[in-house]
């Protein structure tokens, strides 16, 4: 068996017992539940370079708790717990992690549990976009995008919009042609009315003043089921989750709604080629809570990057149909920033600004 395999088998597992906890637990005060934390070998070599800045801070000295607002088995989660799999090889201490999902309220229990918890780099959080670039600027929280520590963002992914492959449609300018010429005709499914890609094709809604029906579904999978039954004209969604509709010839991307590119929708133009902001990348990344030391930042940073280029974390992702994208935590705020500033202007359009 592969080392990725191996890598993607424990994952998996963990996030089983992690499902398991979060059902056993569900009566409990807080509604977490925790993955067993691994066994943490000793810092490898590959961490050196964090060694003289971890001797000056003392850390990490106790467990780590990465604070997952989805539930066990998601992306998200999934991304976390290979971070948790790996971190403990490139800190400069030997040290337990654990993930601990704490699922529902739009993220917002989640997250407040890292923003109130102590700034001492042992309680962080893994996110995507939502909790921080688009929750928030509906006005449920105590918090705001830019109030916790970024500390590095880790992968991203665009999300798409795709039509069958015998649309006569064939170009992002091709549906926008043709539903001006068709006015509330052109409908598109979306896994939520707040999500990443319904957002940014409602971005391309307002600049270009377009008629066109998101039909809102309970998740990705239903608009799937409902894009390939011909009960919606276009899947708004991941790009991963169409690929292999795409590489079968069932289907055909004709808008990148983010800046990612692969190989199967090279070609598809995305909203920067239209002229327009583009806020359809879907990110995933880690935070910690706010007034986090620099030099605790800089100690995961560091080890999260170099976890990002070990190669058997690279074919996991590989095998997902995702890509390392690093950020640090510098330029991870300004992204998530960016994101949040965009969807307020959006959100404020559909009304649903807080």
């Amino acid at each position: 068996m592969k080392k990725s395999s191996r890598l993607m088998t424990v994952i998996l597992a963990l996030t089983l017992v992690a499902g398991v906890s979060l059902t056993a637990c569900s009566s409990g005060g807080s509604g977490t539940s925790s993955a067993a934390a691994p066994t943490a070998p000793a810092a490898s070599s590959g961490a050196a370079g964090t060694e003289n800045t971890a001797a000056s801070t003392d850390y990490p000295k106790n467990a780590i708790q990465i604070i997952c607002p989805y539930s066990a088995g998601g992306n998200t989660d999934l991304m976390a717990r290979i971070i948790e799999m790996k971190l403990p090889e490139y800190l400069p201490n030997s040290v337990s992690i654990a993930t601990v999902n704490v699922p529902g309220g739009s993220y917002i229990p989640g997250m407040t549990e890292v923003y109130t918890a102590e700034p001492d780099g042992y309680t962080i959080a893994c996110i995507a976009g939502s909790p921080l670039s688009i929750v928030p600027a509906m006005g449920e929280t105590e918090y705001t995008h830019d109030s916790f520590t970024a500390i590095a963002m880790i992968t991203s992914f665009a999300n798409v919009i795709a039509v069958k492959a015998d649309s006569p449609i064939n170009t992002a300018q091709e549906m926008i042609d043709y539903v001006k010429a068709n006015p509330g005709q052109f409908t598109y499914g979306v896994g939520g009315a707040t999500n990443t890609p319904n957002l940014a094709i409602s971005s391309l809604v307002m600049e270009e003043e377009l008629d066109m029906k998101s039909v809102v579904y309970n998740g990705n999978s239903e608009v799937l089921t409902a894009f390939l039954g011909g009960h919606v004209d276009a899947y708004a969604g991941a790009s991963t989750d169409i690929r292999a509709y795409v590489e079968s010839g069932e289907a055909k991307i004709i808008l990148n709604l983010g800046t990612v590119k692969e190989d199967y929708y090279a070609d598809a133009a995305t909203m920067g080629d239209l002229g327009y902001v583009a806020v359809g990348d879907s990110y995933t990344g880690f935070v910690a809570p706010p007034d986090t030391p620099d030099e605790i930042v800089l100690i995961l940073e560091t080890a999260i990057k170099e976890i990002l280029e070990n190669e058997e974390v690279i074919t996991t992702l590989s095998d997902m149909g995702l890509q390392p994208q690093f950020l640090d935590h510098t330029e991870f705020q300004k992204l998530i920033s960016e994101y949040y500033l965009r969807n307020a202007e959006i959100l404020n359009f559909l009304g649903l600004a807080g």
